[in-house]
C-alpha cells in the first residue's frame, strides 16, 4: 500500500506524468503479474520469487 500511495501523490502532484501498463515495457509478464491498474505485482507463491510492486510512470512529450 506504501508504493500505492506515492504513486498516487506523484499523479496528483506532478502535471504531465500518467501511468503506464507494465506490460508495454514487460510483454513477457505473465497474465497475474499485472494488478488491474496495470502495475508489476510479483507474489512468492505464485512466481518463485521475491513479492514486489512497481508501478509504470511516463512524462508526456513537452509541448512547443
Amino acid at each position: 500500500a506504501e508504493g500505492r500511495r506515492v504513486v498516487e501523490r506523484v499523479l496528483e502532484a506532478t502535471r504531465g506524468v500518467t501511468r503506464a501498463p507494465a506490460r508495454q515495457a514487460l510483454p513477457w509478464l505473465p497474465e497475474d503479474a499485472v494488478d488491474a491498474q496495470g502495475a508489476l505485482r510479483l507474489l512468492p507463491h505464485r512466481h518463485d520469487c521475491d513479492a514486489f510492486w512497481a508501478a509504470r510512470l511516463v512524462r508526456g512529450a513537452a509541448k512547443g
